[in-house]
């Protein structure tokens, strides 16, 4: 029951996220696509890929807490 819980809080910040934040999201958890592939398709460096994961990561921190 815990565990669904959590998931739902987790469901629930991802959605306060920026439509390219969640897509970012969606492709290194749920596609499991490596950074320098999703890099690659957007035209820009894995660094910023990376860059942008971390705010995303940063975000859903302070509102899941």
């Amino acid at each position: 029951m815990e565990e669904a819980e959590t998931t739902d809080e987790v469901k629930s910040a991802i959605k306060t996220l920026l439509k390219g934040q969640q897509d970012l999201i969606e492709k290194v958890f749920y596609k499991n696509m490596k950074l320098v592939d999703i890099a690659a398709h957007e035209g820009v460096t894995e660094a910023a890929i990376r860059n942008r994961l971390n705010k995303v990561y940063k975000k859903l921190k302070k509102v899941l807490n």
